[in-house]
């Protein structure tokens, strides 16, 4: 982005807050003082059948650092611009005559020139829905300087800042944005309320790191991505003396972090070393999680109370990485293959490829039970049970292959190495049992007594 382009959306940006802040001030001016003998003084600026109240706190934030900037921003990450400090924005009907919604509530923080922000959003119409959703974002900045530094050329076409020989060798600028939106509808009905919920999550952004390979140092660029979703529904209520609770939740994860450096990423100080012409590598993952939860509770003659839980849950993952590269003077460390400095004769690698897949899963039962036991007013014990079983099960199978030709003589030669099919296979099981008896008195408002035992079992 150029910088006409930053001070144009920062100019925009500070115009918006000042018509946000202008309609606050409005809102938040006395009404006109009304007669004691026939109405009842209100709080709030008066809109039709709602009343409003609101607030902004804004700033702009100068900047200037004297020393490391990287080190600055590693630690506070804090920029120069407009600022939105806190604000809250109140729409309450009068006597419950809103339709749609009888209080619309919406609180802020931290955005602008800030690394992190904060927005809420709160609406209810209490005989119907309740909704509350959050979002919040993170900007994560790392670039400090390292006991260890190789030596590189660099060339970065996001990165704000090339990398020194001072800054280390690894560096993170990236961005977190993340969510979680609920609506419950019947809130105020005993019988039964329905839950639906999401929860999005997105991280994103440069990162480089070093890489050893073929007896030299590498400087990495990557590219990190990922993003799940966290969708949610269940109900809750009372049949009789009995208190229940029902969710199902999906979760659906992915990640497509790469490193594609295309030809030539980048050239070595020393010419005699390893040098990579080109690097490429891909890491998909896929992952799901579904999960279920089921409670029950009730109080029997106001004396013994009994809760009850089950949850069951399956995480299954799919996952591969591919890397290829090619380069000069490279040392595979295979021995014999070619021979190893300092005899080895100048070679150029062809193809170095990496091939790993595999899979994961794992289903988890959670189960507890518990009593409690209001013997007087003084005594009371509770016992609970639980219990909790889950396997992992992976699977992954390995190759690379390796071709390097080099010169013999007058004439030139090429090896080749490869390994396939070569495969892993995991499995761990694991139960736990496991019960707490405890127990309270209280002798009077100052002195009280709390004792229990817990003994547990586990198998792996």
């Amino acid at each position: 982005m150029s910088s006409k382009q930053k001070i144009s959306m920062r100019l925009m940006g500070l115009v918006l807050v000042l018509i946000v802040t202008t309609g606050g001030v409005v809102a938040q001016q006395s009404s006109p003082s009304p007669s004691p003998s026939t109405e009842t003084p209100e709080q709030g600026e008066g809109a039709g059948d709602f009343t409003v109240i609101s607030s902004v706190e804004f700033g702009y934030r100068g900047l200037r650092v004297d020393g490391d900037l990287n080190k600055y921003q590693s630690d506070l990450n804090y920029k120069a611009g407009p600022r939105l400090f806190d604000s809250s924005f109140l729409l309450r009907s009068k006597e419950g005559k809103g339709d749609l919604f009888e209080t619309f509530l919406v609180t802020s923080t931290g955005w602008g020139a800030d690394p992190q922000g904060n927005l809420r959003v709160s609406v209810e119409q209490p005989e119907w829905y309740r909704f509350d959703g959050t979002y919040r974002r993170f900007k994560y900045f790392r670039f400090l300087n390292t006991f260890a530094n190789p030596n590189w050329v660099f060339s970065p076409a996001n990165f704000s800042v090339p990398p020194k020989q001072s800054t280390g060798e690894h560096g993170y600028d990236t961005r977190v944005k993340l969510g979680d939106f609920d609506l419950t509808l019947l809130p105020k009905n005993r019988l039964i309320r329905f839950n639906v919920g999401y929860s999005p999550e997105r991280y994103s952004g440069p990162a480089f790191t070093n890489y050893h390979s073929g007896g030299n140092e590498f400087m990495l660029l990557s590219e990190l991505r990922s993003h799940a979703n966290d969708f949610r529904v269940g109900a809750d209520g009372s049949l009789g003396p009995l208190n229940y609770s029902f969710l199902q939740g999906f979760r659906r994860f992915r990640d497509d972090s790469v490193i594609d450096l295309g030809v030539t990423p980048g050239i070595n100080l020393n010419p005699a070393a390893a040098s990579l012409t080109s690097f490429d590598r891909n890491e998909p993952a896929r992952s799901t999680v579904n999960y279920t939860r089921f409670s029950l509770q009730t109080l029997v003659a106001k004396k013994l109370d009994i809760t009850g839980r089950i949850i069951y849950s399956k995480a299954e993952q799919n996952y591969s990485s591919i890397e290829s590269f090619t380069g000069r003077n490279w040392n595979p460390r295979i021995t014999g293959f070619p021979p190893s400095p300092p005899a080895a004769t100048p070679n150029i690698l062809n193809l170095g490829q990496y091939t790993l897949t595999g899979n994961t899963e794992r289903p988890n039962w959670l189960g507890d039970v518990g009593l409690t036991l209001l013997a007087t007013d003084k005594f009371r014990i509770s016992n609970t049970f639980r219990v909790e079983d889950f396997n992992i099960t992976g699977n992954a199978v390995f190759a690379d292959r390796f071709t390097i030709t080099r010169p013999t003589g007058a004439t030139t030669r090429t090896d080749t190495f490869s390994i396939g099919n070569l495969d892993a296979h995991r499995r761990t099981e694991y139960r736990k049992y496991q019960n707490t008896i405890e127990g309270d008195y209280q002798f009077n408002a100052r002195n009280s007594v709390h004792f229990g035992y817990r003994y547990a079992h586990r198998r792996v």
